[in-house]
């Protein structure tokens, strides 16, 4: 059995440094890499978007369209990227969710995303069986 990876769920991912304000946090992340290769260099190979080949395992990205650190464009850019080289990738769009799920299940007209990324799961990896637990029901408010 092969140790790669079969299939790939992404959580409030930045797919790109280069369309996002360097911050604190991003600073004392690349940094180092900018003092060696310059700041261009550094964005470019920081970037998960930078390495997207036709032997990826498919893609599932989930996030909020209202994520205060994380565009949703990140999501959308990364998946044109992926599907140019033929890879499947797909997002779950949670709308009005910030980053983090931590209120996520407390938003009105939210998709049952985690139902939703454990059928994507199960069907990339030919699994079968119930889904259901561990899931957080649905709190209106």
């Amino acid at each position: 059995m092969s140790a790669k990876a079969q299939a790939v769920v992404s959580l409030y991912a930045q797919s790109s440094f280069a369309f996002v304000p360097l911050n604190a946090d991003v600073h004392r992340l690349l940094d180092p890499l900018i003092a060696a290769k310059g700041e261009k260099e550094a964005i470019r190979e920081a970037s998960p978007i930078t390495y997207v080949k036709k032997d990826d395992p498919p893609l599932l990205e989930i996030l909020g369209d209202q994520d205060e650190y994380i565009p949703f464009s990140e999501a959308t850019n990364l998946q044109t990227a992926m599907h140019a080289v033929g890879v499947r990738c797909d997002i779950i769009r949670i709308p009005g969710g910030k980053h983090g799920t931590g209120g996520w299940n407390k938003l009105p007209g939210v998709a049952d995303w985690e139902r939703e990324m454990t059928e994507w799961l199960n069907a990339r990896l030919h699994h079968k069986g119930p889904i259901g637990a561990g899931i957080r029901a649905r709190v209106a408010e």
